[in-house]
């Protein structure tokens, strides 16, 4: 029976809204990270992953421990050592402690742009991030006792700190009318609410006796698309440049009645945009 659990990296995006799922279930909660944020609800243990000396998880008995950390691309060399080093470390402890599961956030992006794969297929990841999420993945099936490996799509919300829908906003705010991207732009993606994923990632934890499984977004758009629509709700228009694919191939009249799912993405881009603009004003 799990009923102590720790999330590290749990006062981030996605870990802090598990917390919070898990506390909503009955569960005990502590969340660690290496900055506590404002009025934690949660018992917080200061802890960096990356540190040579981290030693404050055997004295707890935790029942199971899901790791948030990693999902940041900047700096990179943060990331690449979150998903590392981190890894090692943090496992190295957790194997100390006995503690019976370890449950890993990883990503879709170890897929790179073809968004049609099982957790029995090969990674192909195109990105640096990818890269570095495949590798953490490798540690944890490697090193970890019982481990379950979550493999989450593009996750999205009001308050996203990064992404595609806060990467919009953000430029639209700044007045710069320049995109970059380092993906096929092109290709649709499936995007998936943060609050849902955390609902799914404790479903995952009380029930899944796999050692890898995919949370697949409702929402299926392409960021090409996502950007029509941005730039037909505020009648702006974007230069966008991409290191794969051709932007040139851009629908610049996409069908947005087509699926009930493209609606639902329109409907949030049109929520932040107003935003955006009465700040901007």
């Amino acid at each position: 029976m799990t009923n102590r659990v720790l999330v590290v990296g749990g006062t981030g995006y996605l870990g802090y809204r598990i917390a919070k799922q898990l506390e909503s279930r009955g569960y005990s909660v502590s969340v660690a990270g290496r900055t506590p944020i404002k009025n934690i609800k949660f018992p917080f243990l200061h802890m960096d992953i990356c540190e040579p000396h981290i030693d404050t998880i055997s004295e707890f008995n935790f029942d199971c421990v899901i790791n948030c950390t990693g999902q940041q691309t900047t700096p990179i060399n943060d990331c690449a050592d979150q998903n590392t080093i981190g890894i090692i470390r943090l496992l190295s402890l957790l194997s100390e402690s006995r503690t019976p599961r370890f449950i890993h956030i990883s990503s879709f992006a170890i897929f790179g742009d073809n968004q049609q794969k099982t957790p029995e297929s090969d990674p192909i990841p195109t990105s640096t991030y990818g890269t570095l999420k495949f590798a953490s993945e490798r540690l944890v099936r490697a090193l970890a006792a019982n481990p379950l490996v979550i493999r989450p799509t593009n996750l999205y919300s009001i308050d996203a700190p990064a992404g595609v829908f806060a990467y919009l906003v953000r430029q639209f705010e700044k007045g710069e009318f320049a995109l970059q991207f380092d993906s096929d732009i092109s290709a649709p993606k499936f995007f998936l609410h943060v609050d849902k994923a955390a609902a799914d990632v404790v479903d995952l934890m009380e029930s899944s006796t796999c050692e890898v499984c995919h949370l697949i977004g409702e929402d299926h758009i392409s960021i090409s698309n996502l950007i029509n629509v941005f730039e037909q709700i505020h009648n702006v228009k974007y230069t966008v440049t991409s290191t794969h694919g051709d932007p040139a191939k851009i629908d610049s009249h996409p069908n947005l009645s087509s699926s009930g799912t493209i609606i639902n993405c329109s409907e949030f881009l049109k929520t932040e945009i107003r935003k955006a603009h009465r700040r901007a004003n």
